[in-house]
């Protein structure tokens, strides 16, 4: 999947084995920055910038769950910092937290976050203004990333085309995430495109209209 808007072009890249998306977003000047650095990701970055050059100024990760965070290690390894909420910061230092869920196959390293973010925080990147914006309940410390200028929005685990995140497990909070998402994300404009933690994109006026979980929490 490609969206090109303006001089900002994003770039799905579905990885691991619960086909985590990570997302690139790059601009006209060969700068990106990665939303959500699912396993296989610093794969799939590579290979795409072998053909098209670029340099990383950030891995922004929407939350602590296993999936969005394995190889956020080896991008920083490679001098990129990584962005985390307070509240996650522990998740993805200490993997104790999510050991259990981790499968057997895929090894974890600790990562401490060179940058830790809370909601109504502001990012310059990319030449653009990003707004960070608290979406817990999904974990304690979920967060979405606004492009107002493009009218995108990152939402992790905490909406999805049709549904939102899970709160079963440790951590979720199902009132507070449906307070978020209506307090957060339901005022931004209708055209915004949605791009979710798993699965296709949407918009926000197509949730507010189909999607039966926004319908209840309107």
């Amino acid at each position: 999947m490609t969206e090109t808007l303006s001089e900002l072009t994003c770039r799905r890249f579905p990885c691991g084995p619960i086909r985590t998306n990570a997302y690139l977003v790059t601009n006209s000047k060969g700068r990106g920055v990665l939303i959500d650095a699912a396993p296989g990701s610093f794969d799939a970055y590579a290979r795409f910038s072998r053909s098209n050059p670029n340099c990383l100024e950030a891995v922004l990760l929407t939350h602590g769950h296993w999936d969005h965070f394995l190889d956020a290690p080896r991008f920083q390894s490679n001098g990129v910092p990584v962005y985390v909420s307070t509240f996650d910061g522990a998740w993805i230092q200490q993997l104790e937290y999510v050991r259990d869920f981790v499968p057997d196959e895929l090894d974890g390293t600790p990562c401490a976050a060179d940058i830790y973010l809370n909601h109504g925080d502001s990012l310059d990147l990319l030449g653009a203004q990003w707004q960070v914006l608290g979406l817990s309940g999904h974990t304690p410390g979920g967060l979405a990333y606004y492009l107002p200028t493009m009218h995108w929005v990152f939402t992790g685990d905490s909406l999805f085309a049709g549904t939102i995140g899970r709160t079963d497990l440790p951590g979720g909070n199902h009132a507070q995430l449906v307070k978020e998402i209506r307090e957060r994300l339901l005022p931004l404009p209708p055209e915004t495109q949605v791009f979710p933690g798993h699965g296709v994109s949407s918009t926000i006026g197509r949730e507010v209209e189909e999607n039966p979980f926004i319908q209840a929490c309107s």
